[in-house]
């Protein structure tokens, strides 16, 4: 009786527990549709109050000419050591240091900086870095493409063209023994102390995996009723189509415009919005990449240009960026402005209310009109990239081989990504020196090279890496092979011909901090670019002092040169230092 007594509490109490919990996920979902409701109505009104600002008449500003990267006066073809002229017990030069400049990967804008130092603050700590753990493998399939290759477009090797260059004997002037003094600046001595070749000791590399691709909703990769197509990162995505082709202006005054901007308010935008971020997320997009999507799915929405200009503004506004829509004085179409959170060379711009914009529809340079001010925040398009875009599709294989010794390297880097470098806007340094190497090519570089330096003296692992910059890959300038001065990404390093100084003193010290774990500085001269190494070992060689550490020279253009030598026409001259995190 016991028994059956608490069974049927048991029951009841279940039941009534079920009502109670049905009461509130009723009153949860009311709440949440009361809530929903109430934002609905806020966009609404926020829309609307926007909507009526842009009425106000506009008002009138001169573009500027795009700033130039400057061309780096490299020589057209590279120097060559020479060992009898420069022998490996000469007096070493100390490198006068110009200003230091600090690499900061991730700034209060999220996006790399580099920002003057102070050289007594400078703190390295007192061990050299190691680097722990390591990105996944991408393992793609091996599909060679070329780039067109008329005047500033990106050329890239000729289709087919996969480098097998024959390892030759490693050069004599290879595994200098450290040497009991080097001389460093007075302003900073570092008192030379003997020591004895530390092995690299290196984290293990992760086994490699099967292919990567960006994981879209499968929801947005069907078609069907109320979609429409975009061709995107190698995906057809099917998006919502919230103009279903009837999305036309009137014209492009201010009314016009605002007209335009309701019209589109009206839309369900939001839901087309969330399907973006999905795909942002999934492809990994940085702020000028989440920029590329909208502008693509713009022009699958629209047809007339001025309307592909209005959209694109609308849902990048909407989606909190800094953006303007501007009418041009000469011709009265639609011009986009964007605000990023560095500087860009080779585009138009404005500066309003304090705020560098630019023309990212195309490039002119004329009059135009626009809001003086534009009420509530915005952010800036973050170029910066803390992680490689992913895209769908193939990858350029290349291999490369030393000249001086049998390191080797097959590296394949994916298609889109390679597409995706190519049109990147040219940028400071700090955003090629920050960025995220693709897991892929990360893994296949570092687990092509890593055999041959481990268990190494740091020396001799520096001059082994240093012989595979300096000869697995062509030298040609950006000038000659662009027509445009054009820093790359690690990863462009495999898809061109060719490479100059600060293109292979990136990957010199992407190779030394992640396969050495030593800390690296680029010397920046007004006609070169090369890079110094901190070893914990006593190197011999032309070298400066930052923050009480000594700095030996290795000059990844300076080809046969072993570490610890610079080019005979810059042991003079004033280099400015940057230093990588």
């Amino acid at each position: 009786m016991r028994t059956t007594v608490g069974a049927l509490a048991f029951i009841l109490a279940t039941m009534l527990s079920s009502a109670v919990q049905a009461q509130v996920d009723d009153g949860f979902d009311a709440f949440w549709d009361e809530a929903n409701a109430d934002f609905d109505t806020f966009l609404e009104e926020e829309d609307k109050a926007f909507s009526d600002f842009l009425r106000d008449p506009w008002k009138e500003f001169e573009s500027e000419k795009p700033d130039e990267l400057p061309p780096r006066p490299e020589p057209p073809v590279p120097e060559h050591y020479d060992a009898k002229a420069h022998p490996a017990d000469e007096q070493p030069a100390t490198i006068v240091i110009g200003e230091i400049f600090k690499l900061n990967r991730v700034s209060d804008g999220g996006n790399p900086v580099i920002k003057v130092a102070d050289v007594d603050e400078m703190d390295f700590g007192t061990a050299p870095r190691r680097k722990q753990g390591g990105s996944k493998t991408v393992v793609r399939d091996t599909v060679v493409i070329a780039f067109d290759t008329s005047p500033r477009q990106m050329p890239a090797r000729p289709a087919g063209d996969v480098r097998h260059e024959q390892p030759q004997p490693p050069a004599q002037d290879q595994g200098r023994q450290p040497a009991d003094e080097a001389p460093v600046q007075e302003q900073e001595p570092v008192p030379d102390e003997p020591s004895t070749p530390q092995p690299v000791t290196l984290p293990p590399v992760p086994p490699a995996q099967s292919a990567l691709s960006p994981d879209i909703p499968s929801a947005l990769l069907a078609s069907g009723s109320g979609k429409v197509r975009v061709s995107f990162g190698g995906c057809d995505l099917w998006l919502t189509d919230v103009t279903g082709g009837t999305f036309r202006m009137a014209g492009t005054n201010e009314s016009a415009v605002a007209d335009a901007y309701d019209a589109l308010a009206g839309t369900p935008y939001r839901t087309l919005l969330g399907e973006c971020d999905k795909v942002r997320r999934a492809m990994r997009l940085n702020g000028w990449g989440y920029n590329r999507l909208i502008e693509a799915v713009a022009a699958s929405l629209a047809t007339g240009a001025d309307e592909r200009t209005m959209l694109r503004f609308f849902l990048l506004k909407e989606s909190g960026s800094d953006v303007r829509i501007c009418r041009k004085a000469s011709t009265g179409r639609l011009m986009l402005m964007v605000a990023t959170d560095c500087g860009l060379f080779g585009y138009p711009y404005a500066e309003i209310g304090g705020r560098r914009y630019y023309n990212v529809t195309d490039r002119d340079v004329s009059p135009f009109y626009t809001c003086e001010t534009v009420p509530g925040a915005a952010r800036p398009v973050a170029m910066g990239l803390s992680a490689a875009p992913l895209f769908a599709g193939g990858g350029i294989t290349s291999v490369h081989t030393s000249k001086r010794s049998p390191l080797t390297a097959s590296v394949t880097v994916p298609e889109g990504l390679a597409a995706f470098y190519k049109d990147y806007p040219q940028c400071d340094y700090a955003v090629y020196l920050g960025a995220t190497v693709a897991p892929g090519v990360r893994q296949a570089l570092l687990a092509s090279l890593r055999p041959y330096v481990e268990g190494k003296g740091q020396a001799e692992a520096a001059n082994l890496l240093i012989g595979f910059v300096q000869t697995a890959f062509d030298y040609k300038t950006d000038g000659d092979q662009f027509g445009i001065e054009k820093p790359f990404f690690v990863e462009e390093m495999f898809c061109y011909p060719y490479s100059d100084c600060e293109d292979r003193a990136i990957l010199y010290s992407f190779l030394v901090r992640e396969l050495l774990g030593l800390d690296v500085v680029l010397l920046n001269y007004p006609e070169h670019m090369a890079t110094a190494v901190a070893f914990d070992e006593m190197v011999s060689g032309d070298n400066l002092s930052i923050g009480g550490r000594r700095f030996t020279v290795c000059d990844p253009t300076y080809i046969g040169a072993p570490i610890g030598k610079a080019m005979p026409q810059f042991r003079g001259v004033k280099a400015d230092v940057i230093v990588v995190d």
